[in-house]
């Protein structure tokens, strides 16, 4: 699972560091169905813990402060 929660933090700043404003309009529309998609599959696998690990990890992205994203690790 907290792979799972970082995978999904990270996915979010790779898209805000390395995307242009078009590139971000696009995911902001297919985003949410590549989440949906996931959340689904892992319910059909029954990985029961990574749903909320991913929700966890969305969660923590957003409740970042911009410094801390724009902060290369």
């Amino acid at each position: 699972p907290v792979y799972e929660r970082h995978k999904a933090r990270n996915f979010l700043k790779l898209l805000r560091r390395h995307t242009t404003p078009l590139q971000k309009l696009t995911a902001a529309v297919f985003v949410p169905l590549r989440g949906l998609l996931l959340l689904s599959r892992f319910a059909i696998h029954g990985d029961w813990r990574a749903i909320p690990a991913q929700l966890k990890g969305v969660l923590d992205y957003f409740r970042s402060s911009k410094r801390d994203l724009d902060k290369p690790r």
